[in-house]
Parts: C-alpha cells; sequence; structure tokens
C-alpha cells in the first residue's frame, strides 16, 4: 500500500502496479510490475486499517521501552526516540539498532529464545549478481555488520520488551538500573 498525496507520484505509482500501462489508453508508459492487489488481499487490507492507529502507538510504546531500557549501554546506537510532535515521526515497522559484536550479541538472543532480524547481513555492492564489487564503501560495509532488528510488533508485551532488554544488558555484562 501506498499513500501520497502528490499526484504525479500517485499516477506514477498506479504505472508501476500494472506493468508500466497507463489504463485509459492502454499504452505501455514505463517498465513496471504485476503489483495489484487481489480481492481478498484488499479486503484483509481494508478491514485492518481501522486498527491501523491503535498499532501504530502500540509500536511506539515499545520502541519507548527499549530506549529507556536500552539507552545507557554504549554498545548499543539506537534509533531516535518516539516524539509526539517534531520532525521526526516513525512508526517503528522494526526496531532497529547498531550493535557492537553484533553477530556474537545476535547468538545470545537467538540462544535465549529471542527471535531477531539482520536484513542486509551483506552489504549491497557485495553481491556478485549486482556487478558493484567495485565500489568502496567503508561505512556501508561497517552498518551492514552492526544492524539488527529487534523484536517488534503491536503483540509483544511490555514484559517481553523487559526480557529482550535484560538479555542485552547480560550480553555486554552490564546491569539494569530500575527506573
Amino acid at each position: 500500500m501506498v499513500v501520497t498525496n502528490n499526484g504525479g507520484l500517485a499516477e506514477k505509482i498506479r504505472l508501476l502496479r500494472d506493468h508500466g500501462q497507463q489504463r485509459t489508453t492502454g499504452d505501455i508508459l514505463c517498465f513496471g510490475f504485476n503489483s495489484r492487489l487481489d480481492n481478498l488481499q484488499a479486503a484483509i487490507l481494508n478491514a485492518k486499517f481501522k486498527h491501523l492507529p491503535r498499532w501504530i502507538e502500540r509500536r511506539r510504546e515499545l520502541a519507548s521501552l527499549y530506549h529507556q531500557g536500552l539507552s545507557n549501554l554504549h554498545h548499543i546506537k539506537l534509533p531516535p526516540p518516539p516524539e509526539s510532535k517534531g520532525r521526526y515521526f516513525d512508526v517503528f515497522t522494526n526496531y532497529v539498532v547498531r550493535a557492537q559484536e553484533r553477530d556474537r550479541l545476535v547468538a545470545h538472543l537467538r540462544e535465549c529464545g529471542i527471535e531477531i532480524l539482520i536484513s542486509w547481513p551483506k552489504p549491497m555492492h557485495h553481491h556478485k549478481a549486482l556487478n558493484l564489487r567495485h565500489f568502496h564503501l567503508p561505512k556501508t560495509e561497517q552498518i551492514s555488520n552492526e544492524v539488527l532488528s529487534l523484536p517488534l510488533y503491536p503483540e509483544l508485551s511490555d514484559e517481553d520488551v523487559k526480557f529482550v532488554v535484560e538479555t542485552v544488558h547480560s550480553f555486554y555484562g552490564s546491569k539494569l538500573k530500575d527506573k
């Protein structure tokens, strides 16, 4: 789903979702994809819309708990905390952090039964099929070796977040301060 108030962008997205074809003329105006929702997917998405504001609020609550629990660890770089007002607004689809000793931390979290996500375990320019190995991108490589997503979904309990936070602290050998 894409939401925009930009008419030109909306039209371009409509073209991209339907093989680049303009429906009124049948002309193909650009390369595109077959990304149209079927009726079942559309019905499910429509039913979920009424829950979206509550889910966003809950994700931001959970992100705030992570921020409070992990902000005193110098081993972890956190995203900006949720703000109710201001220029930075995140719905926290994922809670992405950068961690020292990421791979060892990931192994520890998984051993403790915590599911995490590493979206890009290899920098994009290291994939042979993309033929981009000639680029030297040390920051990209560093970030690719540090980034991971902690569990975050609306049904996650405060106790689950506390467990994740405690497990991260235990990995780094730090003690949690009661807040």
